[in-house]
């Protein structure tokens, strides 16, 4: 295992760990060595940059491998050519809410939202009803400020906890699920809301095995 350190005046700005092997075609004797990433993380995009471009400009390699990288990581826009990239999707972050007023009250939101969600959930039935979500006028610095709580007003829409899960932490869109079925939505327009406030940049990731 070896490591690459970006660094400038002020000290570490990000870090790679990767191993390598050196191969060689049989008949051509051309290079054919693989290195294979195994954890990296940077402060800003710079120091990213100056990571891949470390990286990818190893003499002797033809494979790269990179391992349990973001949805959104900015690597195939940094790339010559974007389409010799062959990501493959994979889920690493999973989601299950059980106490659905306070896990969407301590949030934030990408942009204001006022609606009133039906919610179905069989295994833990303090979740099961109908909660008002409101997101504030005024934003804080990580995004809007929300409010959560029981409401006996109509509902706007109407999902299982699963699908309020899966768009918790803003990287998968509500109308996407409702489009699948997944969501009901009975006021008009109330999926759109919801979903834009829902989004977050950047996508959520986790980039450690636990």
């Amino acid at each position: 295992m070896r490591c690459v350190l970006a660094e400038d005046d002020s000290g570490p700005r990000g870090y790679a760990l990767f191993t390598s092997e050196g191969r060689w075609e049989q008949g051509t004797f051309l290079p054919d060595g693989e290195l294979d990433l195994h954890e990296s993380i940077a402060v800003d995009p710079a120091a990213g940059a100056a990571l891949w471009a470390d990286l990818l400009s190893r003499d002797l390699i033809t494979t790269f491998r990179l391992h349990m990288r973001p949805v959104d990581d900015p690597l195939l826009d940094l790339l010559a050519d974007s389409r010799l990239g062959r990501p493959q999707l994979s889920d690493g972050l999973w989601i299950r809410l059980v106490d659905v007023g306070k896990a969407l009250a301590q949030r934030r939101y990408a942009c204001p939202v006022d609606v009133v969600i039906e919610v179905g959930d069989e295994l833990c039935p303090q979740n099961q009803g109908r909660w008002r979500l409101t997101a504030a006028t005024t934003s804080v610095p990580s995004g809007f400020s929300g409010t959560c709580e029981r409401t006996t007003a109509p509902a706007d829409l109407v999902l299982p906890v699963q699908a309020l899960g899966a768009v918790y932490m803003g990287g998968t869109p509500l109308g996407r699920l409702a489009a699948a079925g997944l969501v009901t939505e009975v006021t008009p327009g109330s999926v759109a809301a919801l979903s834009a406030a829902t989004s977050w940049d950047p996508a959520p990731w986790c980039p450690m095995i636990f």
